[in-house]
């Protein structure tokens, strides 16, 4: 539970407030409450009056938390305010108090609490941390059920009452956008499921097709979709998997996972031939179900946003800094018409290899081509929120370095963390594409379809990264050797 409040003495009943409301929620009696609003005003109170020099648009945060193995009530208060002498912090004399009030709210402070510390965090600035035992804590984050702020527990069964596993209507919107907040609070990258107008709008068109498990009163527990290519509607990517905490181990998923997968095979109208998934690296729970629906990776994309939250799933085993996604493909009735991708001679057996594991009958031809004459055809997407920003070229000119030399310094310079590169690879490409992509930091990443018969290189630019290959948690042996494979071109850039 998470506060921020700005540097003025009225805010302090506010900070009183949340954390009494707080530690009530987590069992806290009367007298463990007000013992720790006092602690807090006066903790909160130190901080405001020794940094009146941050201006009113400035904030400081309080976190709220409990753990359970102790049954200790956490408050942590960050700052970015004036350093503190923590070794030399001003004692309070009880026989004279007149000469000694500076050390007056650490002595209430010590007095209301069972620990009391404040932390240097460098540049991060300041941290206070109070800790208060709780003698009868409400059972909503506890031992069995860490993190489970619905109240169950693992080996409980999930809420009794009948679930349908139906497609979803437009009507059906705003329940699916409520689930989506449940699921990932606000880190989904999927905008679309967080505003109802623009889902209905998608789900009436046949842009987004949505399959759910709902009640009688329309409350939807579970959700998947497709979501077609803006650039061909026969290719539609999977994902959007959203399931309330509670039934995440209920036989309900199951069976809506069984009915999205035989979807596209199933009904002939689907109009879906080929299958994108985009599955994330911080831990392998959806690469695993992929896996049972024969998808096949293709690509890494990677440090593509900074980790989604993943209500009640660890992904504190992931080390590298933001979220990497492993590109999968999956054809429900396969491909009978075939189709050639241009690639630079030294990816010819990794790309041959993975159109082989995934049975699709494609051609890797290394034949290579003067650049065409004109400046080429760029089009970059920035998505700001992500530090992502996506360069696709259809057309390799003469001019391309150049052209690819400005827009990476331009994004580079914008702040952009990551740059991927999508060339179109439907023609011989020029013979010397690869070495001038290594020259200006871009390492070979996979392959992808563009349309069913046009597909694409990926390229991977990371400004100012590091880069932890081993924190990109992987489950199939083709994913694990591409992965590979790609660590390898990374070593040729240099940074």
């Amino acid at each position: 539970m998470r506060l921020e409040t700005v540097y003025h003495l009225k805010a302090i009943p506010v900070v009183r407030g949340f954390v009494a409301e707080c530690l009530r929620f987590f069992g806290g009696d009367q007298r463990e409450v007000a013992d720790m609003e006092l602690a807090a005003e006066e903790a909160a109170a130190h901080i405001i009056e020794n940094h009146r020099h941050q201006s009113l648009d400035d904030v400081f945060e309080i976190v709220c938390d409990f753990i359970p193995g102790v049954s200790v009530f956490r408050v942590t208060m960050s700052n970015k305010g004036l350093p503190v002498d923590a070794e030399h912090l001003p004692e309070y004399d009880a026989d004279s108090p007149d000469s000694s009030l500076d050390g007056l709210n650490f002595f209430l402070i010590e007095r209301f609490t069972d620990r009391f510390s404040m932390e240097n965090r460098g540049r991060d600035g300041w941290v206070t941390v109070l800790d208060k035992k709780v003698a009868s804590p409400t059972r909503r984050v506890g031992e069995g059920a860490a993190g489970d702020a619905s109240g169950a527990t693992e080996d409980e069964a999930p809420p009794k009452g009948k679930l349908d596993c139906v497609m979803a209507s437009p009507e059906d919107a705003y329940e699916i956008t409520k689930l989506a907040y449940f699921t990932y609070h606000y880190t989904y990258p999927k905008t679309v499921f967080y505003y109802p107008e623009v889902l209905r709008e998608a789900l009436s068109n046949g842009s987004v097709v949505s399959f759910v498990s709902k009640s009688g009163d329309g409350e939807i527990a579970a959700h998947f979709a497709y979501l077609r290519s803006p650039y061909c509607r026969e290719i539609a990517e999977a994902g959007a998997a959203m399931t309330r905490p509670e039934y995440r181990k209920s036989i309900v998923v199951l069976k809506l996972m069984k009915m999205v997968m035989s979807y596209p095979a199933r009904v002939e109208d689907s109009g879906i031939s080929l299958v994108e998934s985009n599955l994330v690296t911080s831990h392998t729970g959806s690469q695993r179900l992929a896996r049972a629906a024969k998808s096949y990776p293709f690509a890494l994309k990677l440090s593509v946003y900074d980790h989604a939250e993943f209500i009640d799933i660890d992904t504190s085993r992931a080390t590298n800094a933001r979220e990497s996604l492993l590109y999968s493909l999956w054809a429900p009735k396969g491909l009978e018409k075939s189709f050639k991708i241009y690639v630079p001679e030294a990816h010819m057996e990794v790309v041959g290899r993975l159109l082989d594991n995934a049975g699709l009958p494609g051609e890797v031809d290394a034949s290579s081509a003067e650049p065409t004459a004109g400046e080429g055809f760029f089009d970059v997407e920035r998505k700001e929120e992500f530090g992502l920003a996506t360069i696709q070229v259809s057309r390799v000119a003469a001019g391309w370095r150049d052209n690819l030399k400005t827009y990476r310094r331009d994004l580079s310079m914008d702040g952009f963390s990551t740059i991927h590169l999508k060339l179109l690879a439907d023609s011989p490409l020029p013979a010397d594409l690869d070495e001038r992509l290594t020259e200006a930091g871009f390492f070979f990443s996979g392959v992808m379809p563009l349309t069913l018969d046009r597909w694409m290189l990926l390229y991977t630019f990371l400004n100012n990264q590091r880069f932890d290959f081993k924190g990109v948690a992987l489950c199939d042996s083709m994913a694990m050797e591409l992965r590979d494979y790609i660590e390898s071109r990374r070593e040729l850039v240099d940074i």
